[in-house]
Order: structure tokens, then sequence, then C-alpha cells
């Protein structure tokens, strides 16, 4: 049975709050970028410039803020974004390096998924079907990989414990 409670309810806030955070920063690295990229008379570059720097520097950001989420599915009311940006600071290598390797892994894992989805198409509607339930599986364990992610990050800067 789904529940809708308080915390539900501020963990959903938080994320969308942490999530228009990181689109701010995207669009203030993409305006730059796409007017270099007009001037350059390539549009593909400001895509392309935007992607290798300003994804890094969103997804560190969407760490370093989401270490508050677990924070909230503990219960825990008195931890802020402010803290958790406080208590990450110092650290955007390490965090950046994470980010670039969690994208790497997902990255793959699509490309693997799609791989097994062209290869399962080939074997009719069965095909379909278990290409569907791979990707459901897939879509799984990618989700509990990223709460492992933020809940380990929690850990290791909140409760002090080894990484």
């Amino acid at each position: 049975m789904y529940r809708l409670d308080d915390r539900v309810w501020r963990y959903f806030g938080n994320m969308v709050m942490i999530m228009l955070s990181v689109l701010a920063v995207l669009v203030i690295f993409a305006i730059p970028l796409s007017i270099l990229a007009v001037l350059a008379n390539s549009s593909a570059l400001g895509v392309a410039a935007t992607f290798i720097l300003g994804v890094p520097v969103a997804g560190t950001l969407f760490l370093r803020l989401a270490v508050k989420l677990p924070s909230i599915a503990v219960g825990r009311s008195d931890f802020s974004l402010r803290d958790a940006w406080r208590a990450t600071g110092g650290n955007n290598l390490p965090i950046l390096l994470l980010f670039v390797l969690n994208l790497l892994a997902g990255v793959g894992a699509i490309f693997l998924l799609v791989a097994m989805q062209a290869l399962l198409s080939h074997f009719g509607v069965g095909g379909i079907i278990v290409g569907i339930v791979v990707e459901v599986a897939f879509n799984w364990i990618l989700t509990i990989f990223g709460i492992t992610i933020l809940t380990s990050l929690y850990g290791f800067f909140i409760e002090n414990r080894d990484f």
C-alpha cells in the first residue's frame, strides 16, 4: 500500500527544490555556451559543451544537496539543504568523481539494455515481453543503486561512517 504522509511529501518537495536548483545551474551554463555556439554557427557545440561542462557541475550539486534526502527518510527534520551543503563542502572533486562513475555505470547499463532488447526483439512478442521485464529489473536496480549512493554519502558526511 502506498503512503502519502508528511515524510513522503517533504521528500518529494525537497527533491523538486533540488532538481530546480540543478536545472538553474544547467541553464546558467547553457545560455552562454549556446550563444557561443550560435556565434560559431554550430548548435551541436552548445549542446556538447553544456553536457561536458554543465552536467558534471550539476551532478555534483545534486549529490551535495541530495544528502538531505536520506535525513528525511529517517525522520530528521533538523537537517536542511544548507546543512547538506556545509557537510559536503570541500569535497567537490570526490563527489564529482562519484557522479561520473555513477553516470558511466548508468550509461553502460542502458547500452547493455538496448543491446539486449534489440536481440530479444528478434523473438517476437515473447522476446518483447522478456525485454520489458528485464527493463523493469534494470530500472529497479539503477534506482536502488542511486539510493544506496545517497545513503552512503549521508552516512559518510553526516553520521561519520566509513565509506
